[in-house]
């Protein structure tokens, strides 16, 4: 069994298909895999469908219908990993360390923080190319769905 921790960017990609969709879903399929997220992510989501909207990219019925969705998933499969202060100070390391964006430092130290509450390592699922790389330098395991065969 895999601990698979989304980022907000490998999320998405459960409910709407774009590039790396594929690969998601094929990560998540195998029902021995557990999902995790953070408590931000359902944030994070809403904002992205909404942007999606806002831009004419996405009708707002279907985006209504997307959110609904997650809704409704959301304690059904993904453990959330909340954001704590400990979290939040992690995050405030990792900006340092690796200049991250804030959102991206508090997603990587909430999977930081899960995998020292599990007894298996998480993989840490990512599409942004920074982010991955500052996950591999914290020894995390790693897959970008935009990149077959990524697990670093």
């Amino acid at each position: 069994m895999a601990i698979l921790y989304l980022d907000t960017s490998a999320l998405l990609k459960l409910f709407i298909r774009e590039p790396g969709t594929q690969i998601i879903v094929g990560l998540v399929s195998d029902l021995e895999n557990r999902l995790a997220i953070s408590s931000l992510a359902p944030v994070e989501f809403r904002s992205a469908i909404r942007r999606r909207v806002h831009s004419g990219d996405l009708a707002n019925y279907i985006a209504q219908g997307l959110l609904d969705h997650f809704d409704l998933k959301l304690a059904e499969i993904f453990l959330q990993q909340p954001v704590t202060d400990a979290v939040i100070n992690q995050a405030i390391a990792l900006v340092d360390q690796y200049n991250l964006r804030t959102l991206d430092s508090l997603q990587l130290a909430s999977c930081k923080a899960l995998q020292a509450s599990v007894s298996s390592a998480p993989i840490f699922v990512c599409s942004d190319h920074n982010l991955i790389e500052a996950a591999a330098a914290e020894k995390l395991s790693c897959v970008n769905p935009l990149v077959p065969k990524s697990e670093i």
